[in-house]
């Protein structure tokens, strides 16, 4: 996968060359963000502003009631967006999963994907709450980010770290391309 650049914050940032393996990944980014019924991962993303208890207790209704839904919004509209971008992308040929043992799953393909400049917010914010649910659901915290990663992925866990991982590596990339270095 190779980005191509024009730098000149109007144009689409554009991803090509996009191999098998990292194509899966990206189509399935919308679904990773989603908490659905996973209690750790809607606590991690939708948590109170105050502890719990005390004083705190009301303001921390006020804003389930009031700001929550709000924010549940936005994230389904950037979530809209993003599979909106994704649709132009091939279907994965042969079995999805792509498992990274697979001989093809590093091949270089002639996809592309076109993120226009005005979606790359969007993006952001559903890269960072895939990355978010996934480590919530696995209780990923600070040691296992910081381990070694092992690839290709052995386990379901493995690969659930590596995407924590890749979906950073696309941010740090949008990041870049928006001007924050």
């Amino acid at each position: 996968m190779k980005l191509r650049r024009k730098g000149d914050g109007k144009s689409p940032i554009v991803f090509e060359d996009i191999e098998p393996f990292f194509l899966d990944q990206l189509r399935r980014l919308p679904g990773f963000a989603d908490p659905m019924d996973d209690p750790a991962a809607k606590a991690r993303l939708f948590s109170a502003p105050t502890p719990r208890g005390g004083d705190g207790d009301e303001f921390n209704e006020d804003w389930e009631r009031y700001v929550e839904p709000e924010i549940r919004g936005l994230f389904r509209s950037a979530q809209s967006v993003v599979e909106e971008d994704l649709s132009p992308l091939p279907e994965v040929a042969g079995k999805a999963p792509i498992e990274a043992f697979d001989p093809v799953a590093f091949v270089p393909t002639s996809a592309k994907l076109e993120i226009p400049f005005k979606n790359a917010e969007a993006w952001l914010s559903v890269l960072n709450q895939a990355r978010l649910v996934i480590a919530a659901r696995r209780g990923f915290g600070e040691r296992e980010m910081e381990e070694e990663l092992v690839f290709p992925p052995f386990s379901e866990r493995d690969l659930d770290l590596f995407r924590v991982h890749f979906y950073d590596f696309v941010q740090q990339v949008l990041l870049r391309e928006l001007g924050f270095e």
